[in-house]
């Protein structure tokens, strides 16, 4: 099984590397730490993968650079920020940020700072994409811009730290701001307890039938980085945001791929059409579970004609399209499975 086999090449065991296993550690994000761990035993990967790997290091050093640039700009402004995910953990758990892949940059700020903060991506060039936005469904922004070397800077700045009802307000935006670790000014990276909170949400709500191999990684450093003192207190987080399950599954799955090895039961295989009931039960109030029904079904205009390329005059026909596909695609996968 190549996932075994990767998860113990990121693991630093002495596992035989093939070029057969590239594709799959390439997915998995793993191909950074398994040449690391190679090299460290006096091994080399091809020269395709080598040259890879340079061309993520200097995307990394460039992306840090105007990362760093942008949270001088943050702390200017006085914007409080969280970095969460991907970046805070390639600063605080790796030996070198170049080991954590990421393709882009995920910042938590309280839903009435919003406009402030995207007044700082503006000021610093970012423009926002066109997406199906909402209030409910999607509780995020994507921006973005591209520098003069070409290298696309991609940010995606939260309020909440799920686009799940379940999640959404289990970790409130303020709460971890609080607690969070100072980086520049304004700008924090959360602590090690919410960061491992954050990625069992990231995982459970968004992602429990894609389990990349790095994400599980992280989890695995996260926890055990942590003393036992901490690890009841991120327990006790757990039980008061009702998502002590949720923390257990990745925490077994993370055990099962870089701990003991023991079978760990896989997170239920994700139920798109499950997941909106749920969602539209955990919603709260009449009125916000119908406008959770019109962000699905009538994502805004300027988002359905760049899909679809057509024009305003058209919208009606594009939206039973849409309504019409989606819900065809929601029950095949609902009973092709």
């Amino acid at each position: 099984m190549s996932e075994a086999r990767i998860a113990a090449l990121m693991n630093g065991k002495s596992v035989e590397w093939s070029d057969d296993l590239a594709d799959a550690a390439r997915d998995h994000g793993a191909i950074p730490l398994i040449a690391k761990n190679l090299r460290a035993r006096g091994m080399r990967l091809n020269d395709e993968i080598e040259r890879e790997l340079r061309l993520l290091a200097a995307h990394d050093a460039v992306r840090r650079h105007e990362l760093d640039e942008l949270f001088d700009r943050f702390a200017v402004a006085g914007v409080p920020i969280a970095v969460i995910k991907g970046e805070a953990l390639a600063r605080t758990l790796y030996a070198h940020s170049t080991l954590r892949p990421r393709c882009d940059t995920d910042l938590l700020v309280d839903r009435e700072r919003m406009s402030a903060a995207e007044a700082v991506l503006r000021s610093a060039g970012y423009e926002m994409e066109c997406d199906s936005a909402g209030e409910i469904i999607r509780r995020q922004r994507s921006w973005s811009r591209t520098d003069r070397a070409g290298v696309r800077h991609c940010i995606d700045l939260h309020w909440s730290v799920s686009n799940r009802q379940r999640y959404a307000s289990v970790l409130p935006a303020a709460d971890l701001y609080a607690r969070a670790i100072p980086l520049a000014g304004s700008v924090r990276i959360l602590s090690p307890a919410d960061a491992l909170l954050v990625a069992a949400v990231h995982l459970v709500g968004h992602h429990a039938d894609e389990q990349r191999l790095i994400w599980l990684y992280d989890i695995h450093l996260l926890h055990a980085a942590m003393s036992a003192t901490d690890l009841e207190v991120v327990a006790a987080r757990a039980r008061a945001a009702k998502m002590a399950l949720a923390l257990d599954a990745v925490l077994a799955l993370a055990l099962r791929w870089f701990g003991d090895g023991r079978d760990a039961p896989a997170p239920p295989q994700r139920d798109e059409l499950a997941d909106i009931v749920d969602d539209l039960r955990c919603t709260s109030g009449v009125r916000p579970k119908l406008r959770f029904v019109a962000e699905h079904l009538f994502p805004p205009a300027r988002y359905m004609m760049q899909k679809y390329g057509a024009r305003r005059r058209a919208l009606p026909v594009l939206y039973v399209r849409r309504a019409v596909a989606g819900s065809a695609r929601l029950l095949r996968k609902r009973f092709s499975g």
